[in-house]
């Protein structure tokens, strides 16, 4: 999971390789953290497609299943939820 830039994993306390959860009203998931220069601030990259026998879970857990009015797609990409230390 990538918490966008340093300064939005430093201003939650989050460090490279730190265990996470990313939560909404929806759900929860949890994985490991990877801060990178490559992602804008304030975005969360959720892989996909996690098993809990890997100690994450699926992005699935956070996001719902309607149609993104904007794209006709996944609502994945419009998906509001907050990130913390596990």
């Amino acid at each position: 999971m990538n918490n966008g830039d340093t300064a939005d994993a430093a201003a939650s306390n989050i460090e490279d390789g730190d265990a996470i959860v990313v939560f909404n009203d929806r759900g929860e998931t949890r994985g490991v953290e990877d801060v990178s220069e490559h992602v804008m601030k304030g975005v969360v990259v959720l892989e996909n497609g996690w098993s809990e026998s890997f100690g994450g879970s699926s992005s699935s857990c956070v996001s719902n299943d309607a149609a993104d009015a904007l794209v006709s797609g996944q609502s994945n990409n419009s998906t509001l939820v907050n990130v913390r230390r596990a």
